[in-house]
């Protein structure tokens, strides 16, 4: 694939400075190109690096999509209402269990096993699937934020489970394994990550995740992690910032699967749920309260597909206050 860099100050004149180092610290380590919304251009990123542009879709033309997306009847649109939580400044935030559009998620499938998430699940956008041998792709988003220097991540939810923090280590069983993205074409990509259900008590241990890879190999053992947050918050991702994934093995490029999680001592108390997600777009929030409308067809979304019965969820990325940020918006999804 061939790469160019898009103009680098039009993109921070566009997203302002802080925004622009706090997308580029967050895709660190992400292994897939990432579209960006609410630029110019057709950009994304890969690995902590800015490119474009990018191309894709699964329409004849752009004729094609008009019409199915009108007389066809094939578009929908899902809209979203999260009224925010509290957090610090750098660190993350998952949106999966606040409400209250769609509802709040809950905590993660059952404690040793997890469950697979889908489009049915509490807490997921619930699009409906293409038909036939269509395929579902992002044509436009509108977004708007309570607090201005926000970044969204929207991504796949694929797989969760709770994980009561005085077990150590937990062991995860192969029932109700993740189904989409477990592939070598699909997996690159895919993250762990986790939100607090129960808060941590004041403790630092690190942590290390096995996991099936990309290719399939069992059990690959990760780093271990600095440290897990002291004292992290419900809704926080419990890891120390600039951390809102799990730093996979180096030459991995994504997790089909987690085996086991360890921890360098087990905590006193608190509960997480820890998930595999997939990233699907980035969404930059620089000012507060002004709606952005994000062209999907003629930028780097370029027609993103979302897999069948695809669990849509919501990361806030290095949070750019410590109040709570409200977001709503819409996402326009066409299939063909």
């Amino acid at each position: 694939m061939s790469l160019s860099s898009p103009h680098s100050q039009r993109l921070e004149r566009w997203l302002g400075s802080a925004e622009l180092s706090r997308l580029v610290r967050a895709s660190l380590g992400v292994s897939i190109p990432v579209p960006v919304c609410n630029v110019p251009g057709d950009v994304f990123t890969y690995n902590g690096q800015l490119f474009g542009p990018m191309r894709g879709g699964g329409f004849a033309s752009l004729s094609d999509l008009i019409s199915e997306a009108t007389t066809g009847g094939k578009r929908q649109d899902l809209q979203y209402i999260k009224a925010g939580t509290a957090g610090i400044v750098g660190r993350s935030n998952s949106l999966w269990n606040v409400g209250s559009v769609p509802a709040a998620g809950g905590i993660g499938g059952t404690t040793g096993t997890g469950i697979a998430k889908t489009s049915a699940s509490t807490g997921a956008l619930k699009q409906t699937d293409a038909g036939g041998t269509d395929t579902l792709h992002i044509v436009s988003v509108v977004s708007q934020a309570s607090v201005a220097t926000n970044l969204l991540l929207l991504y796949d939810r694929l797989w969760d489970m709770t994980h009561t923090m005085t077990v150590d280590p937990r062991t995860v069983d192969t029932a109700n394994l993740p189904t989409r993205y477990q592939t070598a074409a699909l997996a690159p990509g895919n993250f762990v990550s986790g939100e607090v259900t129960t808060v941590l008590p004041a403790a630092t241990p690190t942590i290390t995740f096995s996991y099936v890879d990309q290719d399939g190999n069992a059990t690959a053992a990760g780093p271990a992690l600095s440290t897990i947050a002291s004292a992290a918050a419900v809704n926080s991702v419990p890891f120390t910032a600039p951390n809102w994934k799990y730093p996979i093995t180096a030459g991995d490029t994504g997790v089909r699967s987690i085996t086991n999680v360890d921890l360098s001592a087990a905590m006193a108390s608190g509960v997480v749920s820890w998930f595999i997600g997939h990233p699907l777009c980035w969404i930059p929030q620089p000012l507060a309260n002004t709606a952005y409308i994000v062209d999907g067809i003629n930028s780097a979304f370029n027609l993103v597909e979302v897999l069948d019965v695809a669990c849509l969820a919501f990361l806030e990325i290095a949070k750019g206050a410590t109040g709570a940020t409200n977001y709503w918006g819409n996402l326009a999804l066409v299939s063909g």
